[in-house]
């Protein structure tokens, strides 16, 4: 995470464009996956002209990328160059039924949160919030000082929040508010409330659950009016 920004500051890295290759299973053996910013690397990467068949390189590999998103749709937009970012939440996991008459069990899972944090380039990084509670309020923190390698490397700022992602472990249903995020540019230092537009909101869709003994899963997630979140969920806008 730490790399974007380290070589975004060197002269000409506002023209880097991000590749992604991982190896690949196939039936017959194996490949590779490449991921590239088709939009930049249309706009930036030369290509000989007898490769492109006629076409040019914004034909080619710009219709390829989807629109890049606007206003509210785009994300959360956090100031500065956060090293630390703080949320106030709420926490609410019901009681389940046991399987004997009048019997009930109490969560015994931590829920976990992810952040999924967009930098300048359109990378996605995956950022934990810490330990959330059982149930009730809580004040939790997401660190970037190791993430980016502080103070060698930084995150190619802006950075926006786009994502969620929330697990309730062994509970089928359970339920997380977001009151408050704000940021800081040190990991101790005073933190900066981040502003919401208007218009923002979620839209959330959850994998399918599998009922256990009697526990019976809760409702599907669909769209969100707030950041308010049931089940175990990926949120995103």
């Amino acid at each position: 995470m730490g790399q974007g920004g380290r070589y975004g500051a060197l002269p000409g890295g506002d023209r880097i464009v991000p590749v992604v290759r991982e190896d690949q299973s196939l039936p017959n053996g194996k490949g590779q996956l490449l991921a590239v910013d088709t939009s930049a690397f249309a706009e930036r990467v030369p290509v000989r002209a007898d490769l492109l068949g006629g076409r040019t390189r914004e034909d080619l590999f710009g219709s390829l990328a989807q629109p890049a998103p606007t206003g509210p749709s785009a994300g959360l937009e956090l100031p500065g160059h956060p090293l630390r970012i703080d949320a106030e939440v709420t926490v609410q996991q019901p009681e389940q039924q046991a399987g004997t008459p009048g019997g009930s069990t109490r969560p015994s899972l931590h829920p976990e949160a992810r952040l999924l944090l967009r930098d300048r380039f359109g990378m996605i990084h995956k950022v934990s919030l810490g330990t959330l509670p059982l149930t009730g309020d809580a004040k939790v923190s997401a660190s970037l000082t190791t993430l980016v390698d502080a103070p060698l490397g930084s995150a190619a700022a802006p950075l926006t929040v786009v994502g969620v992602i929330v697990a309730f472990g062994d509970r089928s249903n359970g339920e997380l508010t977001v009151h408050r995020l704000s940021v800081s540019d040190s990991a101790d230092g005073p933190a900066t409330a981040v502003q919401v537009p208007a218009g923002f909101g979620w839209t959330a869709t959850a994998p399918p659950v599998r009922a256990v003994g009697d526990v019976v899963p809760g409702p599907a997630a669909g769209p969100v009016s707030d950041t308010q979140l049931t089940r175990p969920t990926r949120v995103g806008v």
